[in-house]
């Protein structure tokens, strides 16, 4: 299963919280960004992934 401290999402700084769905049978990993603010302007999200080994099989 993926660590969710693997994964950080930020804007302007600001970590937002992220959501984790798992299907191990289908070896897929899905997330969602939660509570990212609405705003009138573009902004960048940055995700940031903590990518040293984690010996998975």
């Amino acid at each position: 299963m993926i660590s969710i401290s693997l994964l950080t999402a930020s804007i302007d700084n600001k970590t937002f919280p992220i959501s984790w769905q798992h299907n191990e049978s289908a070896k897929e990993h899905q997330f969602v960004v939660n509570n990212i603010p609405r705003t009138n302007n573009a902004q960048k999200l940055m995700l940031q992934w903590e990518g040293d080994a984690i010996n998975s099989k």
